[in-house]
This record gives C-alpha cells, structure tokens and sequence, in this order.
C-alpha cells in the first residue's frame, strides 16, 4: 500500500524540515548527484511510501505571476528500493502534485529533468518533449539595496534599475 504526506515545514524559517531535507538528500548523494541546497527546495513537496518506507519525492514551484504554470522538480526515488515499489511510488506523488497545482488553479505542468527513463515515463504520463540538451545555470542574485525599490526600474524594462 501507498501512502503519501507532505513534507514537513520547519516553524523557525519555513524550509522543509532538517529530517525530511536528510531523507532525500541521503537518495540524491546515493545517486551520485549533488542534492539540492535545503533552501532551494520548495515548500510544496510530497514522499510517497510504500508499506511506511519512504519511497519517492517531489516538489513543485508555484508561479506567483498569474501564468497558471507549475514546475513540479526534483524527482527523486530510493536508489535502495525495489524498482516496482520506487516507480510506483513516484507516479503517485506526481499524481498528488498535478491534483494539488489543479486545485490551486495552475493549468500547465512544466518540468525539466535529464535522467532518460524519467524522461521516458513523464511523456507516457503526458508530458511533451520540448526542448533536449538544455544546460541548468543558477546564479544567486544580490541582496536588494535598502533604497533600491521596484517602482525605480526603468518603464520600458522593469527588471532593469535606472542609474
């Protein structure tokens, strides 16, 4: 049997907790890959288990925009666990998160992934290819100056600051 609970929200500063943030990133340093920085991670997120043994996660971000789109991520399994029990267990967190992101009124899934059978199972679940061979860059962005505020950017380019 599969169950499923959303990640647990530290009080102190809104991240996922310390416990479920070593349970993933235990899976990821499993898989040879750098996990993602707790604070990365968003606050939407599901672990699916199976018969009580955490399987599988997911997280999504939520566009704040009005766009309507959310960016389920960070799909991860238990690189210990059987494959039937880790893939279903995975299906049912995305399932959980495209329901949740519906019922939140988001209308598109948009994810990105590089793992080739993840790839081959999200576009049996629907997914599309768009685009392959894309190259992830992140930059963290400057703390905002005290008297630097948004109604600054110049009109014609808002996220430009006029100097």
């Amino acid at each position: 049997m599969i169950t499923l609970r959303t990640i647990a929200i530290d009080p102190h500063d809104g991240r996922i907790t310390a416990a479920d943030y070593a349970l993933v990133e235990k899976w990821w340093k499993s898989r040879a890959s750098e996990a993602p920085p707790r604070n990365v991670l968003p606050t939407l997120g599901v672990i699916s288990s199976h018969r009580d043994t955490p399987m599988a996660a997911v997280f999504a971000y939520l566009d704040a925009t009005g766009s309507g789109i959310a960016l389920p991520a960070w799909h991860i399994t238990d690189p210990n666990a059987h494959p039937r029990h880790a893939g279903r267990s995975l299906k049912k967190a995305i399932d959980f998160l495209h329901a949740e992101c519906a019922r939140l009124n988001y209308w598109l899934a948009w994810t990105t992934v590089a793992n080739p059978s993840l790839i081959s199972y999200l576009e049996v679940t629907g997914y599309q290819a768009a685009e392959s061979g894309l190259t992830h860059l992140f930059r963290p962005l400057p703390p905002l100056k005290p008297d630097t505020a948004p109604e600054t950017a110049h009109p014609s380019h808002p996220w430009e600051p006029v100097s």
